[in-house]
């Protein structure tokens, strides 16, 4: 996991850690609403990683789905285990 987690950029390592602490009650993230800035960096981070963006859409995220890019702040929808 160290080796994974040392490859990863800032932009996500601060959604993953994020995700992190809003499930360590047990919750589930199933939904992410992300700001305009950091949507466009995970664009650019995809691009850079794969050579190609996927059109102008994020889908899913660590499992979640991106319901928004234009969030005023990061946020996040969960459901029970």
């Amino acid at each position: 996991m160290a080796d994974t987690v040392s490859v990863l950029s800032d932009t996500v390592l601060e959604l993953k850690e994020a995700m992190e602490e809003v499930e360590a009650d047990g919750s589930l993230v199933t939904g992410i609403h992300l700001p305009a800035e950091m949507a466009k960096k995970l664009h650019s981070e995809i691009y850079q990683h794969n050579g190609v963006s996927d059109a102008n859409e994020l889908i899913l995220i660590f499992g979640a789905e991106v319901l928004s890019q234009e969030a005023s702040k990061l946020s996040f929808v969960t459901s029970s285990k």
